[in-house]
């Protein structure tokens, strides 16, 4: 990798024998220059990536370390990145287009999903910032999960702790807790998300990753406010944003 800080902003060259793309940093009074520069790297069929200033530097110093040790520690990229209120999913894309790292991510395991659940999601106030409305009891939200999992059980209740209804749609419904007045049993998927102000997915196993932009446009309108809550990361944000919904995910700027 060769670097060159340009006088505005960070270039950032990834690949050593060839270049694999170019990670530019910069902010939104850039965009005439970057608009140019882009311009100029595409005549040479190089992937150019934009980014914010914060996350470039992040990338720079990481990727720096990378070649001079040959080592990639997701684990210690995510702490930083939260340490610095940095967008993990947006450095670690920059990131991955070195071969030798790749985009395909660690899988995120259940202790991991409930730290951050706990600290992004859960703090005080927090649930309510971050669906962007202020909840009272009559608001109703919706879980996937698998009952089993301690993941699950977390959720359940700590919206019941705060006095949330919510419907929940779950394998495994033998293992449910005792049924409570503020939870509705749902038999299919999309009826849990009938009239919420917000989703929690709490389980890979559901092939919630699987499910197409399409069909999550079209279920949209049995919303009643359109916030999925994704400690797993299984979606894309710009696709899943970009029909409508408000895409809370692991890894994205606390």
């Amino acid at each position: 990798m060769h670097t060159a800080l340009e006088p505005i902003f960070p270039v950032i060259y990834i690949g050593e024998k060839k270049t694999e793309g170019i990670v530019l940093g910069a902010d939104s009074s850039h965009t005439k220059k970057v608009a140019n520069l882009r311009r100029t790297f595409s005549e040479y069929g190089i992937p150019v990536l934009v980014i914010p200033l914060k996350e470039a530097e992040i990338v720079r110093t990481f990727y720096k370390n990378y070649l001079s040790t040959r080592i990639f520690n997701e684990k210690v990229l995510y702490e930083a990145c939260k340490h610095q209120k940095a967008d993990y999913i947006i450095v670690r894309r920059a990131l991955g287009l070195e071969p030798g790292i790749g985009q395909k991510r660690s899988e995120i395991c259940e202790e991991e999903a409930w730290e951050w659940l706990q600290q992004a999601i859960f703090l005080p106030t927090s649930l309510e910032e971050r669906i962007g409305l202020t909840l009272k009891k009559e608001v109703v939200l919706g879980i996937w999960g698998d009952a089993k999992t301690k993941l699950t059980e977390y959720v359940v209740e700590e919206l019941s702790r705060r006095n949330y209804n919510f419907r929940l749609f779950t394998k495994n419904r033998e293992f449910i807790y005792p049924l409570q007045k503020n939870i509705v049993l749902c038999e299919d998927k999309w009826e849990a998300v009938e009239k919420v102000s917000g989703l929690f997915i709490l389980s890979q196993g559901l092939s919630a990753s699987q499910i197409p932009a399409k069909e999550w446009a079209m279920q949209r309108m049995r919303m009643n406010h359109g916030t999925l809550i994704d400690p797993y990361g299984l979606y894309e944000p710009e696709e899943v944003e970009s029909i409508g919904y408000n895409y809370i995910s692991y890894g994205r700027r606390y």
